[in-house]
Formats: structure tokens, C-alpha cells, sequence
């Protein structure tokens, strides 16, 4: 499309190169013109487009951030409740003691 390029030709921060830019890239024919509305509308509906995108992408991270922290809390509240005792771990050593002892035998 015309427009197209006469916009990236003519892209610059200075504002009188942007309104040289408008000036030169506005249709002269009537067809001209309906492209050009095409176009405008185009870039109209992408950045719609991204802005619904960047909205969703949020929305699921906020999510995302909301589930995690539920776990964190879930997974602190299981873990105060499953401590183990002194004598667990001496019954579990003493057991793995014999279970040595015992294999050591057998061979």
C-alpha cells in the first residue's frame, strides 16, 4: 500500500517532519481514501488487539501470582503439622542400624 511507505519513509521525532509525513501521506483519489481509512481502521483493530492481549496476559499472571501464593501458605501449613519427633528419627536410624547389620550378615 502507498501509505505504507510514504509513513516509513517519512518517520522522524521532529514535528514538522510528522506533519510533512500526515501532509504526504494523505490520499489525493477517492480510492486513495478508502484505502487509507482501511489502513487507519487496520491499525485501529491491532492496536485493540494488543491492547485486549496485554489485558488477558494480565489478568492470567495475576492468576498465576494469586495460585502461588495460595500454595506457598498451603505448603508452610502441612509442613508445621508433619514435624518429626526425636524419637521418629532414632526408631527410623535404629531400623536402618539392624537393616545394615542385617544385609552385612547375609553376605
Amino acid at each position: 500500500m502507498i501509505f505504507n511507505d510514504v509513513v516509513l519513509r517519512n518517520q522522524s521525532n521532529k514535528s514538522s517532519d510528522s506533519m510533512r509525513m500526515i501532509h504526504n501521506a494523505f490520499p489525493d483519489s477517492p480510492q486513495d481514501t478508502n484505502e487509507f481509512i482501511k489502513w487507519i481502521k487496520q491499525l485501529i483493530e491491532e492496536r485493540d488487539s494488543s491492547i485486549k492481549n496485554i489485558k488477558t496476559f494480565n489478568i492470567e499472571q495475576s492468576k498465576m501470582y494469586e495460585k502461588i501464593n495460595n500454595f506457598e501458605t498451603e505448603l508452610q501449613t502441612k509442613t508445621k503439622r508433619t514435624k518429626i519427633s526425636t524419637n521418629d528419627f532414632e526408631e527410623t536410624h535404629e531400623a536402618l542400624v539392624q537393616k545394615v547389620s542385617d544385609l552385612a550378615t547375609l553376605t
